[in-house]
């Protein structure tokens, strides 16, 4: 069964990664988190905390917003590496789609990562079940409540521009499904 998940995960990341780009043909501006709306600079020549910028007085900025971070994040491309998924304040993690990978469930608002409930594959439960987020550079960094900080690459970023996408709501997924059945049939076949 994990098989079939780690096969089907690039294709399901591909088919969002078209349908997010789609939504946002219309927007005018795409700074791809340029503008560093949740970066954090240290202060003071390093002697003080770290602050957010624009802590100088007027609102604080807490973290990226919601359409900041919306989309597909990745460690990498390695089976063991993590994926997050922004989708409308929603968030599911997925702590790599190796045997002991869980895949994590929860909401995202103000710079924080709040996961309500786990999936657990293997013997070890992932722990962390908040974090903080920032923005710099087109690089996230999750910091998780343990400490553990994470540097993901929004998987959007290298598409470049991909046209005129059509209507993707008539978008026939039956071949895909087809390829995912098949797929599982073989690896039954294989004894996996």
């Amino acid at each position: 069964m994990r098989k079939s998940i780690r096969l089907a995960l690039p294709a399901a990341a591909a088919v969002m990664a078209l349908a997010l780009t789609a939504c946002g043909e219309d927007e005018e501006s795409n700074d791809n988190g340029a503008g560093d709306n949740g970066a954090s600079e240290t202060t003071g020549g390093g002697e003080g905390e770290e602050e957010p910028i624009g802590s100088g007085g007027g609102e604080i900025s807490t973290g990226p917003t919601v359409e900041e971070v919306e989309g597909i994040w990745m460690t990498g491309v390695e089976p063991e590496d993590a994926v997050i998924t922004f989708t409308a304040g929603g968030v599911d993690f997925t702590e790599d789609t190796l045997d002991e990978g869980d895949i994590c469930s929860g909401s995202y608002a103000d710079g924080t990562i709040t996961l309500a409930e786990c999936t657990v594959f293997g013997n070890e439960e992932w722990a962390d079940r908040e974090a903080t987020v920032e923005l710099a550079d087109g690089t996230m960094t999750v910091t998780w409540a343990s400490g553990t900080a994470q540097e993901y690459t929004n998987m959007m970023g290298d598409l470049g521009d991909l046209g005129d996408l059509g209507d993707l709501e008539d978008m026939d997924l039956s071949e895909l499904e087809d390829s995912l059945a098949e797929l599982e049939d073989l690896e039954a076949e294989l004894g996996g």
